[in-house]
């Protein structure tokens, strides 16, 4: 699932490239843009993948009176 956040970034930076090469004011615009959405679509993959993996955290037992 990781691949997929990598790829977001590999295309956000694709397009923070055209952003700051375009001559046109509105398409640099529009290519700031689409780095932004490429990038948070990058945070959801891997906000998804984080809940997907987490394990549920089980108390070791610490203290002797707990063995």
């Amino acid at each position: 699932m990781l691949e997929y956040s990598t790829e977001c970034k590999r295309r956000a930076l694709i397009c923070a490239e055209h952003a700051r090469t375009s001559l046109s004011p509105q398409t640099r615009q529009k290519f700031a843009d689409l780095a932004k959405t490429w990038l948070m679509l990058a945070a959801q993959v891997e906000d998804e993948a984080a809940q997907f993996f987490v394990r549920p955290v089980t108390r070791t037992k610490t203290h002797p009176a707990e063995w």
